[in-house]
């Protein structure tokens, strides 16, 4: 690839196996890494980033003609949203005839509503809080899943003596808070295993689960295998994880957008799926390329430890990105999910599955 690899390892074992700090050597300045961004984005002739005449892109419209989308990344700049940022960056937004913003949303903003004010076009969210949302009275529709898996696990210590899910019973289990995918997915682990939540303890520890978890507060933590995975690996906290994904029925990381938007821009919306997926399949191939793409966008001067937690963050997103076709949506497991959400009183009422995504474009 053209991005350099200086820092390319070995990705921590996180499903049930211990994950571990690696050491990483670093590129360099924050500005070596917005030059490396800089030269993918000129590169000519070749088939990695900065590539906007390759296979599948589509041709390069007038300024006219180019229709301008915002795209909600929510709160923080960070590597997890590196396929968005690449993909403006090296033109492949641009060749699609999308003028994009990448917009990242406040801490005290709510997930959907820059999306329901029309201030933004299409949004990062869980599937699963896209069908919420829907249930809730949103305009808003999955227009294709970006992770095949889903990105929540169940954190031990690497000595700890839990092995499975159905040991946590009366034990202290923490979890940022009753909202969101860290909270559905506990929810759906825990009716898995047999266990109602009044048969374990669980404690809403905030995002302060490295925390709540190394200091022995709780026996467990609820966290993703993307960044919570990488913070417990680039600190010396051996840990591994007691759950397994495929049991759960939920539906991982899509983009979500209006009916209304999608009705009116019909060649935007593929054109959109189009340009993150080069930039996804150039992350397949060298998870450094999204290290160097995030680090143009994250404020200040990155450290050894941050490009190291960057790195085993995006080697976690190549595998949650499954090896299928980019963005495809499975019937079956949304059916699924829409039914044991409703079971749970995750939603207002019921929803049919097919209100809450499309299949039209993938």
């Amino acid at each position: 690839m053209n991005a350099p690899a200086a820092l390319r390892r070995s990705r921590p074992r996180i499903r049930g196996h211990r994950v571990r700090r690696r050491t990483t050597r670093a590129r360099g300045t924050i500005a070596a890494a917005a030059l490396a961004v800089a030269v993918l984005a000129g590169c000519a002739g070749q088939s990695g980033p900065g590539d906007v005449e390759g296979a599948g892109a589509g041709q390069q419209p007038d300024a006219a003609e180019s229709t301008e989308v915002t795209i909600g990344l929510t709160y923080i700049p960070d590597v997890q949203f590196a396929p968005f940022y690449l993909a403006q960056d090296a033109g492949y937004f641009e060749a699609e005839g999308l003028e994009v913003d990448l917009r990242h949303h406040g801490a005290s903003e709510s997930l959907f509503g820059a999306l329901e004010a029309g201030e933004e076009d299409v949004v990062i969210a869980g599937n699963d809080e896209i069908l919420q949302a829907v249930s809730h009275g949103t305009d808003v529709v999955s227009l294709a899943t970006i992770y095949q898996d889903y990105p929540v696990q169940i954190f031990v210590p690497a000595d700890s003596e839990l092995t499975e899910v159905a040991d946590l019973a009366g034990r202290n289990l923490g979890v940022p808070g009753p909202f969101g995918q860290s909270w559905f997915g506990l929810l759906g682990y825990l009716d898995r295993a047999g266990l109602s939540e009044d048969e374990v303890n669980i404690e809403h520890v905030g995002f302060t689960l490295f925390n709540a978890l190394s200091e022995g507060h709780v026996d467990a933590v609820v966290g993703f295998v993307t960044a919570d995975a990488a913070a417990f690996a680039t600190a010396d906290f051996p840990v591994r994880t007691i759950a397994d994904p495929d049991v759960l029925p939920l539906v991982s990381v899509g983009l979500g957008a209006s009916q209304e938007w999608l009705n009116d821009h019909s060649e935007a919306g593929p054109g959109l799926i189009r340009a993150v997926e080069r930039a996804v399949d150039d992350i397949r191939a060298d998870p450094q390329v999204a290290v160097d793409a995030a680090s143009a966008h994250i404020p200040g001067t990155m450290t050894d430890q941050d490009e190291a937690a960057a790195l085993l963050t995006a080697e976690a997103m190549v595998e949650l990105y499954g090896t299928g076709e980019f963005g495809a949506q499975d019937p079956e497991a949304w059916e699924e999910m829409a039914e044991f959400m409703d079971q749970v009183g995750l939603l207002d009422e019921p929803v049919p599955a097919d209100e809450a995504y499309t299949t039209q474009w993938r």
